[in-house]
């Protein structure tokens, strides 16, 4: 009974360890060394700081705590104060982001998040999708009669139903 008892705490006791507790986002953030890397989140209309972590001479930082954070959108700031790039945070916080910030948002690569890798896929394609449809408003206004009007308006409706069918493929595809 009592060797029982034992096996038991040992195995409830790895179990344990096992489980990720708090949060570690390893952050390798080129070009930048020696400086401070930045997470901030949302807090309604205010951005707050959640954490921060020295970049070391080959641009790597570690950001942890022991706690979780709260799920939500987060941000990795550079040293310069400028937001670089969203980042997912919920049940995974245990991840590696690398990113040059010569190439953002196209260079960020997330290990171990496909939740982000995702957000990072719908965000490129939220980003083209809008900037073409900002391209057609403009050429709307300029437009000089009702068939150019009618021309640039179906290909706005073009526009909106892709993105309603890439956020509809999402949710198929990721249901959770």
């Amino acid at each position: 009974m009592k060797s029982l008892l034992i096996a038991i705490l040992l195995i409830s006791g790895l179990c344990g360890q096992s489980q990720q507790t708090g949060y570690q986002i390893d952050i390798t953030l080129k070009p930048y060394q020696s400086q401070y890397v930045y997470l901030g989140y949302y807090y309604g209309k205010i951005k707050a700081l959640a954490d921060s972590a020295l970049l070391d001479q080959n641009s790597r930082a570690v950001l942890k705590g022991d706690t979780k954070l709260n799920g939500g959108i987060y941000f990795v700031v550079s040293p310069r104060k400028e937001i670089l790039f969203e980042v997912l945070l919920d049940k995974q916080q245990h991840f590696s982001i690398i990113a040059d910030s010569a190439n953002i948002p196209a260079g960020v690569q997330f290990s171990n998040s496909p939740e982000n890798s995702n957000f990072q896929y719908y965000s490129r394609f939220a980003t083209q999708n809008g900037r073409a449809s900002a391209a057609l408003v403009k050429d709307l206004s300029a437009a000089k009669n009702a068939g150019d009007s009618g021309v640039i308006n179906n290909k706005l409706k073009s526009l909106n139903q892709q993105m309603s069918a890439f956020r509809d493929s999402i949710v198929k595809a990721e249901p959770g």
